[in-house]
């Protein structure tokens, strides 16, 4: 059923996850951003758990939701850096008759 919506056979579908689990991206992604990694760690991090999850559904007879979680608890997702929106001066002009 899965690799019917995946519309691939399922041993393509699986190499496919399993490269996605380990943070990898397919030759197609990698060509279309000319071979340069472009994600954060933490979308990185973030895929690696959703496929690895994505794993268990597509392949049940060797992947579990026990036998994942400690991959999953070793991959932690840092929390993406808050960076402070910047302060706006809104400037007058004064112009020589006093007037703005």
């Amino acid at each position: 059923e899965i690799t019917a919506l995946a519309q691939m056979e399922e041993s393509a579908l699986i190499d496919k996850l399993l490269l996605k689990a380990e943070g990898g991206l397919t030759p197609q992604e990698l060509r279309m951003k000319n071979n340069m990694e472009t994600r954060s760690p933490q979308q990185v991090a973030k895929d690696r758990a959703s496929y690895l999850l994505d794993l268990v559904v597509a392949e049940p007879s060797k992947y579990s939701w026990e036998s994942v979680r400690p991959d999953l608890a070793a991959r932690p997702v840092e929390p993406a850096k808050v960076v402070p929106w910047p302060t706006l001066k809104v400037m007058t002009l004064e112009l020589a008759d006093g007037s703005i």
